[in-house]
């Protein structure tokens, strides 16, 4: 009885994850999965910031053709916003969202997507959290993240860098295509591989996928929109 008591409750107190459809579509953020700007759903988690900062300059929601954008400005210290999320990474394999970023100048944006894995590494890192700030309070448990950021005009397209406990992917680079809002579409899967080709992808399940800022002397502004996975 007790035994049951506990796992009722462990259940009942579990972080609420949003599902992916039979389809293995999930809208993160979009026409369908918005987020109001005085509540914060239950299934998403801000870490760094206050929620009075959906208020502020740091995180003002819009809309664009009906759907809604959200603009983020870096500030002096990191902060994210990610929603957490039940999805099997070779069921939903590909991240797809536009994008308008601000002309970056010698150096990354530092806003950029981030996307947090379980299950794959089975090494000694296996079950810690590791995270772009090193969140530890509320990022839900992961062992994998990997950073999707626009780079500046000396970073290459394609390119990554590993040299961080959260590898960063260089989803495009420099200012052609800045300032103006772009569609991008990536394979979550073939990207984790390369990062990671020893980890077994079976078992990798995709613990949450949202927006973050690092530091950068000179505020940074991007703006997100329809923001998805899906198979």
């Amino acid at each position: 009885m007790r035994l049951g008591l506990v796992a009722f409750l462990l259940t009942a107190c579990a972080a609420p994850k949003a599902d992916i459809s039979p389809e293995g579509h999930l809208e993160i953020f979009g026409p369908t999965a918005r987020i109001a700007p005085n509540t914060l759903p239950a299934d998403w988690v801000l870490e760094g910031l206050g929620e009075a900062a959906l208020f502020s300059s740091v995180l003002r929601l819009g809309s664009l053709d009906d759907a809604p954008t959200l603009q983020i400005a870096s500030t002096e210290k990191g902060f994210a916003l990610v929603r957490r999320i039940n999805a099997t990474l070779l069921a939903s394999p590909f991240l797809g969202w536009s994008w308008k970023v601000s002309a970056p100048v010698d150096k990354d944006n530092p806003v950029r997507l981030i996307v947090g894995f379980e299950g794959g590494n089975s090494g000694s890192n296996a079950g810690k959290r590791e995270s772009l700030f090193n969140f530890r309070a509320v990022i839900p448990e992961h062992d994998r993240s990997m950073a999707l950021v626009w780079g500046g005009t000396n970073d290459v397209k394609g390119l990554i860098d590993a040299s961080n406990a959260t590898p960063r992917y260089f989803v495009r680079s420099g200012s052609d295509a800045a300032n103006r809002w772009i569609t991008e579409n990536i394979d979550l899967s073939r990207l984790y591989r390369r990062l990671w080709p020893n980890d077994n992808l079976v078992n990798v399940r995709i613990q949450f996928v949202g927006f973050a800022s690092g530091v950068r002397p000179v505020p940074a502004i991007a703006e997100f929109s329809d923001l998805a996975i899906y198979r």
